[in-house]
């Protein structure tokens, strides 16, 4: 299976359905709502995956280990970035996370080695050492290189909450 094109009907997917193809070079999923967790984990050939720009949110591990994937578009409907979503995305350059996006889930970008710039598009963030954490630190990354190393590196294993 190199490319795969969800037809309209389908609407969910449920389990880590496609993990582990390693031939999967494009996937269109325009029309699908729902996705689970890990749908497309170590889909090291994944280069281009399209979504329904209504979607609210990247679940967890959605495309971790995609070694392939450059670039990621992520739609202005989007609230939640799930946790080690892009984790081990070791091609990914850049990424823009939209105002839309409320929180960043734990290790969303852990491994993501290639990553030097990362656009935030309004607002300050606070991040706390665990969901069930009181306290946090305000982070305003305002610079794009410095939003990187917070993602990946420094701040990578908090979650983010937009303030």
């Amino acid at each position: 299976l190199t490319e795969l094109v969800v037809p309209a009907n389908v609407t969910d997917i449920h389990g880590s359905v496609f993990a582990g193809c390693v031939d999967l070079v494009r996937a269109d999923l325009s029309y699908v709502r729902n996705l689970s967790d890990c749908t497309f984990d170590g889909c090291t050939s994944l280069t281009e995956l399209i979504l329904n720009p209504e979607l609210e949110r990247i679940p967890y591990a959605m495309l971790r280990g995609c070694t392939s994937i450059t670039s990621f578009t992520i739609s202005e409907s989007v609230k939640t970035i799930g946790g080690e979503c892009f984790a081990d995305c070791t091609g990914l350059t850049k990424m823009t996370i939209p105002a839309s996006v409320t929180q960043i889930q734990q290790n969303a970008f852990r491994g993501c080695t290639s990553l030097t710039s990362v656009k935030f598009m309004g607002g300050s963030w606070k991040i706390y050492k665990s969901q069930y954490s009181s306290n946090f630190e305000y982070v305003y990354p305002n610079r794009e290189k410095d939003a990187a190393i917070y993602l990946t590196k420094t701040y990578c294993e908090y979650l983010w909450k937009k303030s």
